[in-house]
């Protein structure tokens, strides 16, 4: 381990800046202070499940089901007494003409019978009651006089009551006294010359369907409730399928294809969760961020595939030397992260070096040859030590990694603590020069861009003599006004062709994200602005507050005469970038729509009279952008 002491420009660092070689490996141990809490990273997130309507549905199928149950067994009890009615009537019905045919005589249905004969015929009456189960039964003539009856002392006679084509009539009762009461004529040579009017205890026919309406009603109970236990079985079933799918879906989406670690979105997500528990128990967080050394030549060399084994070889060795509950995932093309939260932030640097130690015998084979060893180089930042935010902290990790691979790369550098008393507009520099380089290891068109919006809003800046102070705030603010990409996911951000409607929302938000990065930093408020509005339409159809004409703040009205320039002559993967020409005279379209007029008015005039301050693709253009800034900070 060697001690190198440096203070450069603005950023004037401190003489501690720790630089670690394979040699000292296994000598070189960083040891923060312990957390005061204990948990890992089981405690960081957590997932609130949606309420199941599953016991909503469950009760709604059983309630149904016994309903139908209820009206069935209605329906069956009508049905089953009314064909005990028509049974017991048919019986009954034959009854009566035979007791007439065997027991009565013409005469006695023309005269009124002798009290001899009256007696008789009542107790043959009697003895056909009492063998049939009846109650009792009158026996009338045809002009409805009682001819004999078997009804006790007291009692009334029934009522006698035909149908209108001499049908059996038909009464039943209910209650505990229930009784089925039938008028039956009977007919001579198609004339009614006598009515049986018979009345029978109705309770063992009303018991009968009870009974029946009960068994349908227990059976469609316990029905019921097999179904819904089988319908509870399927709907948890499925419901689990669903589950696993939609995990399987967001683990999917949260995993590299390459080398499934986690991806960049997850990574960011995971350290501001373990950020969050660390400032809330005062704990410690360490993050490196490493890059396979001259990985592009190696992929152009021997290919994609070769390039593809190699990556999955370092997640394999990182997945294996990292320590418990520790972050890893693919952090860019050919960078991975490995963040240490309170409980191994002390192993990070360490495991970094078995992982270099390892990496080192590693020797791609393609075909007979033996291609060359891969280094690791490395950047490691610490919370709070060298940044209060995961945006600070992986900007910091990013900074070091470049020196690290500026000093020769294979190499492991801690970033050095920040000096208190220092400005606060130096502190603010370096993090955002940092910011910029995060920005670049997601997407380089976007650093690229970023350059370019800064070059011709100064270019516009200079043509409207505006003053130093302002001028100063809108070079920062071309340079961050993408800032907030960095939350955007990387296959939005990267994706070779236009966007689909809900990814542009997503892509909407970088506006709002880079607000609230920039928001952390002081004496930015003018910079903040630009950040936020630079999408605002001079017509008020913009995002994200909808701000029209002189309400869009004048530093953002400045940045999008820019940022639409530069947007249109930038290439990218899927179409090649306009001519100069052609894309002023589209700003001159967008003049009075997207864009404030009198700006577009001046800066076509500034770049058709001046052509030479016309950027060209490849123009150096990042080092004296951070030197002027350097300068006046």
């Amino acid at each position: 381990m060697t001690a190198d002491a440096r203070v450069t420009g603005a950023r004037r660092r401190v003489p501690v800046r720790m630089t670690y070689r394979r040699s000292a490996v296994a000598s070189g141990t960083l040891v923060p202070p312990r957390s005061k809490g204990s948990g890992g990273m089981a405690r960081f997130g957590g997932r609130l499940h949606p309420p199941s309507l599953l016991a909503l549905v469950c009760t709604a199928s059983l309630l149904l089901m016994l309903a139908t149950g209820f009206a069935i067994a209605l329906l069956v009890g009508r049905v089953l007494t009314d064909a005990s009615v028509s049974s017991t009537v048919g019986h009954d019905q034959g009854w009566a003409k035979e007791f007439v045919r065997r027991e009565l005589s013409p005469a006695d249905l023309t005269a009124p019978p002798s009290d001899a004969r009256r007696r008789a015929l009542e107790n043959a009456l009697a003895e056909s009651v009492a063998a049939n189960g009846f109650a009792d039964v009158t026996l009338y003539t045809a002009d409805r006089t009682i001819l004999v009856a078997s009804v006790g002392p007291g009692i009334p006679p029934p009522r006698l009551t035909i149908g209108a084509d001499s049908s059996p009539s038909v009464s039943l009762g209910t209650g505990p006294a229930a009784q089925l009461t039938e008028s039956v004529p009977l007919t001579v040579g198609g004339t009614v010359r006598a009515v049986a009017v018979i009345r029978r205890d109705a309770r063992p026919i009303l018991a009968v369907a009870d009974t029946v309406r009960q068994e349908v009603v227990v059976v469609f109970t316990v029905a019921a409730l097999v179904l819904t236990f089988l319908l509870l079985l399927i709907f948890r079933a499925a419901q689990a399928k669903l589950s696993w799918q939609s995990r399987e879906l967001i683990e999917t989406a949260r995993r590299d294809p390459v080398t499934g670690l986690p991806n960049h979105g997850a990574v960011v997500a995971a350290l501001t969760s373990a950020l969050e528990y660390a400032r809330r128990e005062g704990g410690w967080l360490a993050v490196a961020v490493m890059d396979i050394d001259n990985f592009e030549l190696f992929n152009t060399t021997h290919g994609h595939a070769a390039g593809d084994a190699a990556l999955a070889e370092v997640a394999r060795i990182l997945r294996e030397e990292a320590p418990p509950n520790a972050i890893i995932g693919r952090f860019g093309p050919d960078e991975f992260l490995l963040g240490g939260p309170p409980t191994c932030a002390h192993e990070v640097r360490p495991a970094i070096g078995r992982v270099r130690d390892r990496l080192a015998d590693f020797k791609p084979q393609f075909g007979e040859r033996e291609g060359p060893p891969l280094t690791l180089s490395a950047g490691v930042s610490s919370y709070p030590e060298h940044a209060g935010a995961v945006t600070e902290l992986l900007a910091a990790a990013t900074v070091t990694l470049r020196e690290a691979k500026i000093s020769g790369g294979d190499s492991i550098l801690v970033d050095a603590p920040v000096v208190p008393e220092r400005p606060e507009d130096l502190r603010n520099f370096g993090v955002l020069r940092g910011l910029v380089a995060a920005i670049d290891t997601k997407d380089h068109f976007t650093k690229r861009h970023a350059e370019e919006v800064a070059h011709y809003v100064l270019l516009l800046a200079e043509r409207l003599e505006l003053e130093p102070e302002f001028r100063q705030a809108l070079r920062l603010a071309g340079l961050l006004h993408d800032v907030g990409k960095i939350g955007v996911p990387d296959g939005i951000l990267r994706k070779p062709g236009p966007l689909t409607g809900a990814e542009r929302l997503l892509m909407e938000q970088h506006t709002l994200i880079g607000d609230l990065i920039v928001a952390r930093l002081p004496h930015l408020e003018l910079v903040r602005a630009g950040v936020r509005s630079h999408h605002e339409h001079w017509d008020g159809s913009g995002y994200p507050d909808q701000l029209r004409g002189d309400g869009i703040p004048r530093i953002a009205r400045l940045l999008a005469v820019a940022d639409a320039y530069s947007a249109m002559t930038t290439s990218r993967a899927y179409r090649a970038g306009l001519p100069a020409g052609e894309a002023l005279r589209r700003l001159q379209r967008a003049s009075g729509g997207q864009l404030e007029p009198a700006l577009v008015d001046v800066f076509v005039e500034l770049l058709r009279t001046q052509p030479e301050r016309v950027l060209r693709e490849g123009d150096p253009i990042a080092s004296r952008l951070w030197a002027a800034h350097a300068a006046v900070a």
